[in-house]
């Protein structure tokens, strides 16, 4: 909660204050076991194993993001953690007495956070590579335009519920706005990132 505070008040303090918290978060994340898969160890319930994934896979979104701002490598490395990312499920119908995971609906704040999810996977995978060929210190356009077409490929298998809309269309103005907002942040940070690739190749050399 502090974390979220922090990042939320208008304060431009995430490098003195939100930065040192996230990590202090991580580490009690650890202790508690939460970069551990519950199925490892099979002595949580249905319910509290879906809960602690869930709050696992939020801190690595924040921990992604918050460190790219930064300019940061993110503490949470891939080969660290085992967690799963968290099921899709109905909320209204999961609780701590249920025994299987019911089936999603269509939209969800959570169907929303599992996206969000899959394209710091993606962000994760991009701040992996070197975009260079072999040999060169010169970044490849070839190799960033192949990364952008994965970055389509996300957009184009979003549910059609996250699917952004062209402005005036009646989807767009029949959705509620919360969801609308949702649509317009998963697009813009994919382009976001993609401007990211390309930033190399608009320097001057």
């Amino acid at each position: 909660m502090q974390c979220l505070y922090l990042l939320h008040d208008g304060k431009p303090r995430l490098s003195h204050t939100l930065y040192p918290t996230l990590g202090k978060l991580v580490n009690v994340a650890r202790v508690m076991g939460l970069n551990v898969d519950p199925d490892e160890h099979n002595k949580h319930s249905l319910f509290d194993a879906e809960m602690r994934r869930r709050a696992w896979w939020d801190l690595y979104y924040y921990d992604l993001f918050i460190s790219d701002l930064l300019g940061q490598d993110p503490t949470i490395h891939d080969a660290s953690h085992t967690t799963r990312l968290p099921a899709d499920v109905d909320e209204d119908n999961f609780n701590p007495s249920s025994s299987v995971l019911p089936p999603p609906r269509e939209y969800s704040n959570f169907a929303y956070f599992a996206q969000k999810c899959k394209l710091a996977q993606l962000i994760k995978s991009m701040k992996k590579r070197t975009f260079r060929e072999a040999g060169s210190s010169e970044p490849s356009l070839e190799a960033a335009m192949a990364f952008e077409t994965e970055i389509a490929t996300w957009l184009s298998e979003l549910p059609a519920t996250f699917k952004y809309k062209s402005e005036g269309s009646a989807d767009l103005l029949n959705s509620p706005h919360a969801l609308i907002a949702q649509r317009c942040e998963l697009v813009t940070l994919a382009n976001a990132l993609v401007l990211k690739l390309y930033t190399p190749f608009l320097k001057k050399s």
